[in-house]
């Protein structure tokens, strides 16, 4: 309250006040957030530590940056950078540890600094793409794209960066998604950037694609659920789900006339998987690749013509995976939460699949009645129901679904068993 009161004059006056304590302490603290030399050897427990006191070094820089000012402040965390590279022009040896010690510290700000602040954003963000190929800096450096995409998108809006420094940041990305290490890194500041600068990649669309390519075409391999693929990437399962968002996110941007072809170039790949994964009845993989499918229909959700022409086409392989999973429940519930969210953005542009839809969903739960089925059902319901010409088949699907079910709750306890 008694803040509340004091005047912008009075604020601004305490301001300066305290500012050079603060900027003594961004100065202090930046050098804690250095790797030491041997933490290769380090437990678990070590490098928990580790993270939860850089997180904390991370809120206290972006506390001081919002008192100081994030230009300010991100001025002060380049100049690590600046040294590093003037003494590698002087024939030193780069240290890593410190160059990934300041992009934190810059990625921690991040909300603190004005996008405004171009030149050096452009200085920080240019210097990036030369960083060696080490895990830690590489994750940290994506992530540091990444927690500047605004920045990226208004300087693409107003034209102040040219494509091959766009170029050099997708060329990090696939850097970064390339290693194993820091391919989460690599996927998250994709979908970012993708997110942010929505509507402003056309011109970069078949680079895009190309990275999108190597990202989704995977071979999953080892217990750890590494997907590796011949482009060199190494990601994991939901590393690729986040670069399959980007891409959604990007095409949903796309001009109307171009986001058909360009939807069914993003499907493709996906389909032929689940294609591939059905006929050898691998429900890790059926899953893995119908999940992918899912958040491209959740992601296009403004374009209902477009998914509902998509779902047409690949209903008859969600389908024919539904049949391969047999009795796994987990599998028909990622199979039918497709179903339901591609239903659901599409809407009434599905009527012609209604006929087919209300024949087929019956016989599938008669095969294993997974109850996802009935909530799969709920969804035509909503869409059709206040529909007169299609009220009589819709009636005829559910009690269908009720014969099959009742048998199954005869006692109060049963509900208790099979509450879905």
């Amino acid at each position: 309250a008694a803040a509340a009161a004091l005047s912008p004059g009075e604020m601004e006056r305490r301001r300066q006040l305290f500012e050079p304590a603060f900027v003594q302490l961004v100065a202090r603290i930046m050098l804690r957030c250095e790797y030491p030399e041997a933490f290769e050897k380090w437990n678990r427990g070590e490098r928990r530590d580790f993270k939860r006191t850089r997180s904390d070094i991370a809120d206290t820089l972006y506390d001081a940056a919002r008192v100081v000012g994030g230009g300010k402040v991100l001025e002060l965390l380049v100049q690590p950078l600046r040294e590093l590279s003037a003494a590698s022009a002087g024939g030193g040896a780069f240290d890593w540890r410190k160059a990934e010690a300041a992009y934190y510290c810059m990625k921690s700000v991040a909300k603190a600094v004005p996008v405004t602040s171009g030149v050096l954003l452009r200085e920080v963000i240019g210097s990036l793409s030369s960083v060696p190929q080490q895990p830690q800096l590489l994750a940290t450096s994506a992530f540091t794209v990444g927690s500047y995409s605004g920045w990226l998108a208004r300087s693409l809006k107003e034209q102040s960066i040219d494509r091959p420094f766009f170029m050099q940041v997708l060329a990090l990305l696939g850097r970064a998604m390339a290693d194993a290490e820091a391919a989460g890194g690599g996927a998250l500041a994709f979908k970012l950037v993708c997110k942010t600068c929505r509507g402003l990649l056309a011109p970069f669309l078949n680079d895009l694609q190309e990275l999108y390519a190597q990202a989704v075409n995977h071979v999953a391999g080892g217990t750890a659920g590494v997907a590796e693929q011949e482009g060199g990437l190494k990601l994991a399962n939901g590393d690729v789900l986040q670069v399959v968002e980007g891409m959604s996110c990007i095409i949903s941007g796309l001009p109307e006339e171009q986001v058909d072809g360009a939807l069914q170039a993003l499907a493709a790949p996906i389909v032929s998987q689940m294609q591939s994964a059905g006929t050898l009845q691998q429900v890790p993989l059926i899953t893995h690749h119908v999940d992918k499918l899912t958040s491209v229909f959740k992601t296009m959700a403004s374009n209902r013509r477009a998914v509902a022409q998509v779902l047409t086409h690949v209903w008859p392989v969600l389908d024919a995976c539904l049949i391969a999973i047999g009795p796994s429940e987990q599998g028909a519930e990622r199979i039918t939460n497709c179903m339901r969210h591609g239903l659901r953005v599409a809407g009434a542009e599905t009527a012609p699949m209604l006929q087919h839809l209300l024949a087929t969903i019956p016989m599938r739960y008669k095969d294993h009645h997974h109850a996802c089925l009935v909530y799969l059902t709920s969804e035509l319901v909503k869409i059709y129901g206040a529909n007169e010409h299609v009220q009589v088949a819709l009636q005829a699907i559910v009690h269908d679904l009720l014969t099959e079910t009742v048998p199954f709750l005869v006692s109060l306890q049963d509900f208790d068993k099979k509450p879905d």
